[in-house]
C-alpha cells in the first residue's frame, strides 16, 4: 500500500538527499539548474508550432513572450491536446487537429503565472512547485523578461548528476 507523504515531509527529504549529494551547508540556486536554452513562442503564434516544437524538442512547457521577451503566459503539452483533442488519453482520438492552425497560443495559453527570481534557493523553489501543484516555474528578471524556466525535470537532472 501506498502512503502519500505530506507535502512538508516530502521537502524536508529532499533537502536530505541534497545535503548527502552535494555536502551540508551548499547553497544551490534556481540559476545553477534552470534551463537557460529556451524556445519560445509569440502571442500570435499558431497552435500547430507549438505542437511540433513540443514533439520535436520534447518538452512540456513553453512560455509566451511579447516582442521585448517579457513573459506574458505559458503554454503546456497538456493544453494542447485539451484544445485539439476530444480525449486526454488516446492521441489518435484528436478530433480537432484541423484547429491547430487557426487557433493562436495567445487564445489558449495560461496567465497570472507564478514566476521566480534566478537568485532563490532551490529547495524555496520546490517547496512552491509543490505546495502550487505547478511543473515549472518561469524564472525573470525583475522587469518581467524571461531568463529562463525551472522544470522538474532540472531537479531530476540535478539529482542524477549527484549520484553518478
Amino acid at each position: 500500500m501506498y502512503m502519500r507523504e505530506s507535502k512538508s515531509s516530502s521537502i524536508k527529504e529532499s533537502e536530505k538527499i541534497l545535503n548527502s549529494i552535494y555536502g551540508k551547508g551548499r547553497k544551490l540556486y534556481v540559476k545553477d539548474i534552470m534551463s537557460k536554452d529556451l524556445i519560445t513562442l509569440h502571442i500570435d503564434s499558431k497552435l500547430s508550432v507549438a505542437d511540433e516544437l513540443v514533439h520535436q524538442r520534447a518538452i512540456n512547457h513553453v512560455p509566451i513572450v511579447d516582442d521585448d521577451d517579457k513573459l506574458i503566459g505559458l503554454i503546456t503539452s497538456k493544453d494542447i491536446i485539451r484544445e485539439t483533442c476530444q480525449t486526454q488519453t488516446h492521441r489518435t482520438n484528436c478530433v480537432r487537429e484541423e484547429l491547430k492552425d487557426k487557433i493562436s497560443v495567445g487564445e489558449i495559453m495560461r496567465g497570472g503565472l507564478i514566476t521566480i527570481k534566478d537568485g532563490t534557493l532551490i529547495t524555496k523553489a520546490a517547496k512552491i512547485m509543490v505546495e502550487e501543484n505547478v511543473g515549472c516555474l518561469p524564472v525573470v528578471s525583475n522587469n518581467g523578461l524571461l531568463l529562463g524556466i525551472l522544470t522538474e525535470k532540472d531537479f531530476v537532472s540535478l539529482v542524477s548528476r549527484g549520484i553518478n
